[in-house]
């Protein structure tokens, strides 16, 4: 037990016996170390990528829907119910960033995303839009969604009753990626105008004109009565649709940001498989870099042997780095 103690220690502590430099930290093992890594990121994404050539993208929005209804029922929310003009809009976006090569929830012309919500005449009171490149599942792309809180706000959003989702595959800077664009929309109610109020002039009865005696031959007069008009309860007439519309758009969506668009960018690696390579790497990284300041403070850094060594550390380091950063899967 005391020979098994005392490998562990040499291989992991820093101590004088070791130089301070603990085996299992050494170049020739962090190179090692890299080279599993690079390995189990291809047998990964083999695995991975097998099938994204063949992504049914009406099958991977049902699913987006699916996933994002059970979440809001399990918070207690209603559901969102699918919406032709939403599913088209989002369609619009999508093809929208492919003929102009960009992923954002703004266009480089300076197009915002509520633009094509517009174009399908849906007249939104709330609306949210969410983004994701690279996903090809919809488990994936929906728990990056929730780890964001500000994507998460938009997939539990009470004001959002409708739903619409597009998936497409294509170029994007010069390499094949899918698109996700979810858009969420809440429609403004329609004023309707009261029906017209029908009001009836009563008709004042008229006695009847008594004939006088033969006998008496004084004109009569004929008491006239008099006819007092009946007030008509003024109709009111309801104020125009577009009045009621700028009361409401000023009042519940202030300052005209009537897109709840996530602040949140993330231009980086967010695939929950890719997180802890890129946490390893970093360890990685920085105990090449620790071994080659002890070799400096030993002053044996020039030899061969140790230069060998740290410069198959550092390739292979910067390898994983870019395998890491190639295939990254996105949010926004």
């Amino acid at each position: 037990m005391k020979k098994v103690l005392h490998k562990l220690v040499h291989a992991f502590i820093p101590h004088p016996h070791n130089d301070y430099r603990p085996h299992a930290f050494r170049h020739r093992m962090l190179s090692i170390y890299s080279l599993g890594l690079i390995l189990s990121q291809f047998a990964f994404g083999l695995a991975y990528y097998t099938g994204p050539a063949n992504v049914n993208d009406a099958q991977l929005a049902k699913n987006i829907v699916d996933l994002t209804n059970q979440s809001r029922t399990a918070s207690g929310l209603g559901v969102v119910s699918g919406n032709t003009a939403l599913e088209k809009a989002a369609y619009a976006k999508l093809t929208d960033m492919f003929q102009k090569n960009y992923w954002d929830h703004v266009s480089p012309t300076g197009t915002e995303a509520w633009y094509f919500i517009d174009s399908q005449g849906y007249d939104y009171k709330y609306a949210g839009e969410n983004l994701a490149k690279g996903f090809y599942d919809a488990n994936s792309v929906f728990n990056a969604w929730m780890g964001s809180s500000t994507h998460r706000a938009n997939l539990l959003d009470n004001k959002h009753k409708d739903i619409g989702v597009a998936v497409g595959t294509g170029e994007l800077d010069g390499k094949q990626t899918t698109i996700i664009v979810q858009l969420f929309g809440s429609q403004r109610a329609i004023a309707q105008a009261p029906a017209p109020v029908s009001v009836t002039q009563p008709v004042p009865a008229v006695p009847p004109v008594v004939n006088p005696p033969v006998a008496n031959t004084a004109p009569v007069e004929t008491p006239v009565p008099e006819l007092t008009p009946t007030p008509v309860a003024p109709i009111q007439t309801p104020a125009s649709p577009e009045i009621i519309k700028k009361a409401e758009l000023k009042e519940t969506i202030p300052n005209n940001n009537k897109l709840n668009i996530p602040l949140f960018r993330i231009k980086n690696a967010t695939m929950p498989q890719k997180a802890p390579y890129l946490a390893l790497w970093g360890i990685v990284l920085f105990l090449v870099m620790f071994d080659y300041s002890m070799l400096r403070r030993l002053g044996i850094h020039k030899l061969k042997p140790h230069r060998v060594h740290f410069g198959s550390a550092v390739a292979l380091s910067m390898l994983l780095f870019l395998i890491l950063i190639m295939s990254v899967a996105s949010i926004a």
